[in-house]
């Protein structure tokens, strides 16, 4: 059973993350911070994390260049909320930061398990 680590602030959007996932058939650990995330996955075996790419959006590229640094084989989802973050190109952000995949906000849940999958299915991130 694949492991993930939902890293979101807001509490109901990571306790949805979570019941999407859970009955999906993943263990789910839930981080609330960046702190939280980087302490998890240096203790822990995380296959994936899904985190949103917001501002500020260093911040969010600094988290997932940590999170590479402490596990290098963990995936990364990023979710970008156009909603939150218009402004930005939130594909190439995620790039910076070393996303594996990128999704696009509003989304569907079918969608959100086939990335999920599909980034299992790649095996460990080269990057």
């Amino acid at each position: 059973m694949a492991t993930m680590l939902v890293l979101e602030e807001d509490l109901q959007c990571r306790r949805a993350l979570r019941e999407v996932l859970t009955q999906a058939g993943y263990a789910v650990m839930e981080a609330r911070t960046a702190v939280e995330a980087i302490y998890y996955a240096q203790q822990h075996h995380i296959d994936l994390v899904v985190l949103p790419l917001v501002l500020p959006v260093p911040l969010g590229v600094a988290t997932m260049r940590s999170l590479r640094k402490v596990a290098p084989s963990i995936r990364l989802l990023a979710l970008w909320d156009r909603g939150r973050v218009r402004s930005i190109d939130g594909q190439r952000f995620a790039q910076l930061g070393g996303a594996d995949r990128v999704l696009k906000l509003p989304g569907d849940e079918t969608r959100f398990l086939e990335t999920i999958q599909a980034l299992l299915a790649d095996g460990p991130s080269a990057a």
